[in-house]
């Protein structure tokens, strides 16, 4: 099944194959389903974002580089309230979702890590490529507790994303590293694996591993 739906102003696509009760909820659009043939899953993808205000934690200014307006708690509610009713829907096609898990590639994979500490709603997560170098990300990270719910992580990053002179993207290796390192001390089911490539290498590629982990047994 795959149904275009648009509710509180965002573009979902949800699509199912083969029987699971478990939900990818996918911040952005991608395409990452199409290399999953061999498996059964229930996807949701939230597009129409706007990427530098509903996935930024908070303000940032760093003069023309960035600016981001730090939409992401409203948009965590909204992301809430799409889960609820598209829940409901699955459920009407006798699909009953017991577990979900929040999914985001860069910016999205920020906001989907940064929604395990804000909300109770997800049960895993998948986070590629994720831009830890968000200023002052770590200091949340290390001062705040993620969801008691979080039983199975995912992270990923390409093994030339640091390779760069530019200084908020140069030690994105070291960041992610102490985001997962944070994160997973206290979940037994967890993976962090390099993929050869800068940022824009085969996101949906890697999208897909990370939905492959979550939904393997």
């Amino acid at each position: 099944m795959q149904k275009l739906i648009n509710y509180l102003d965002k573009e979902l696509m949800v699509i199912t194959k083969g029987k699971s009760n478990k939900l990818i909820l996918m911040i952005g659009e991608n395409e990452a389903y199409k290399y999953l043939d061999d498996i059964d899953y229930n996807i949701l993808i939230i597009n129409n974002i706007d990427w530098d205000n509903d996935l930024a934690p908070w303000d940032i200014k760093e003069g023309k580089m960035f600016t981001f307006n730090g939409g992401a708690d409203l948009f965590l509610n909204k992301v809430e309230d799409i889960l609820k009713y598209v829940i409901n829907l699955l459920s009407e096609e006798n699909i009953h979702i017991s577990n979900v898990t929040i999914c985001g590639y860069s910016l999205a994979g920020l906001f989907s890590t940064y929604a395990i500490f804000k909300s109770n709603s997800f049960d895993s997560l998948i986070s590629v490529s994720s831009s830890f170098w968000y200023p002052k990300f770590i200091d949340f990270v290390k001062s705040h507790k993620i969801s008691d719910k979080i039983s199975k992580i995912y992270f990923s990053l390409g093994d030339l994303e640091g390779k760069t002179r530019t200084k908020f993207f140069k030690d994105i290796d070291l960041a992610t590293e102490m985001v997962y390192n944070s994160i997973e001390k206290t979940i037994s089911n967890k993976k962090f694996e390099y993929n050869h490539g800068n940022h824009f290498d085969m996101p949906d590629q890697r999208l897909a591993k990370g939905i492959r982990f979550i939904l393997s047994k």
